[in-house]
């Protein structure tokens, strides 16, 4: 690595640019972020509503939703196996 990634902090955007020196890179804006937010609300009340806030199922989709969201802008991919 040649360079160190940094950008300046604007406001209270933490996550953002925590993101962002974590991945080296400007992938993610504020905008970027509010969308993942509202689609994980959106799939988290589905599931909810469908396995209740106490099952085993729920518990691993929070897990695998969080990684997931975040890793796709910068084109990570994952294998998942059904039963783990």
């Amino acid at each position: 690595m040649d360079t160190i990634f940094h950008e300046k902090q604007e406001g209270s955007l933490c996550a953002q640019h925590c993101l962002n020196a974590l991945l080296q890179g400007s992938y993610f804006t504020p905008v970027d972020l509010a969308e993942l937010a509202q689609q994980m609300d959106d799939e988290e009340r589905s599931r909810m509503a469908e396995c209740g806030v106490d099952s085993e199922e729920y518990r691993r989709f929070l897990e695998v939703c969080t990684v997931f969201n975040f890793s796709k802008p910068v084109g990570f991919t994952f294998t998942f196996e059904v039963g783990m």
